[in-house]
C-alpha cells in the first residue's frame, strides 16, 4: 500500500528537517506546499528534496483547509496520507513501526462509508522538550486513507470528511499502539506560549507524572 507524506510549511526553517527526518521512514514520497515563505525554508527544501524523496510546490497561503486540500489534489486516490506539520514529528517508535503498522491494516476496515484514519495522541510540549501539558489530544486527521471524494473543511482546525455527507467526527477509527504519536513543538516558543497561558487554568505534566491511565511509554522508548 502506497504511503504519501503531506507538509504545509511556511518560514519553518527551524524544524522542517526534524519533521521530515522523523516521516521519511514511513512514507514512499512526501508532498511539501510552501505558502510563501521569507526565512530560507524552501531553500533547504530543496537542497534536502533527494534525500528525503520530496516533491515541492508554491502556493501562497490563505487557509490552512486549501493548504491540505491543494495536496490532496496533487496525489492519486487509494493511499495512505501521513499529514504532518512543520513544528510536529512523529515519535521514533511511530517511525520505526508505522509502515508497518499501516500494512496490517484488515481488507474489511477499507469497506466502511466513513473516513478510515489511525488515530494517535498529538503531544503538545511545552517551555522543554521534556515537559508537556495535560490538555493533549487524540488527532483523528494526521493518518488516513485517502478515497474519491475525501476532503478537508474548516479554515484552521480542519477534519477529513466525504463531500455532501457532513459526517462530522464520523471515522472507521483504528487506534495506533501505545507510543506512536505526534509531538507539537510550536510551544516550546515562549511568546506562543504565552498566548495560550492567558487563562492560567490547565497545569503542566513532566513525562514521568504522566496520567499512567494516558497512553504513555517510556522516554526512552519514544524519544530519539
Amino acid at each position: 500500500m502506497k504511503i504519501i507524506g503531506h507538509l504545509v510549511c511556511q518560514n519553518g526553517v527551524e524544524g522542517i528537517l526534524r519533521t521530515l527526518d522523523s516521516i521519511y521512514p514511513v512514507v514512499d514520497e512526501t508532498y511539501v506546499v510552501d505558502g510563501g515563505s521569507t526565512d530560507g525554508t524552501l531553500g533547504i527544501l530543496n537542497r534536502f528534496k533527494k534525500s528525503y524523496n520530496i516533491t515541492i510546490f508554491e502556493n501562497k497561503f490563505e487557509r490552512l483547509d486549501k493548504q491540505r486540500n491543494f495536496l490532496l489534489d496533487k496525489t492519486e486516490k487509494d493511499c495512505w496520507i501521513v499529514n504532518i506539520d512543520q513544528d510536529e514529528k512523529l515519535t521514533s517508535f511511530a517511525t520505526k513501526n508505522l509502515r508497518d503498522f499501516i500494512n496490517m491494516v484488515s481488507e474489511d476496515s477499507y469497506k466502511s462509508e466513513y473516513p478510515l484514519t489511525i488515530i494517535l495522541p498529538l503531544i503538545n510540549l511545552v517551555n522543554n522538550p521534556l515537559t508537556i501539558r495535560e490538555d493533549n489530544c487524540y488527532n483523528t486527521n494526521k493518518i488516513f486513507y485517502y478515497k474519491e471524494g475525501l476532503r478537508f473543511v474548516e479554515p484552521y482546525h480542519c477534519h477529513i470528511e466525504y463531500e455532501g455527507q457532513k459526517l462530522k467526527e464520523n471515522y472507521e477509527q483504528i487506534t495506533a499502539p501505545d507510543g506512536m504519536a505526534v509531538l507539537h513543538y510550536a510551544r516550546l516558543d515562549q511568546e506562543r506560549y504565552d498566548k495560550w497561558e492567558e487563562d492560567k487554568i490547565r497545569r503542566e505534566y513532566r513525562w514521568d507524572e504522566w496520567d499512567p491511565m494516558s497512553p504513555a511509554v517510556e522516554l526512552d522508548k519514544i524519544w530519539w
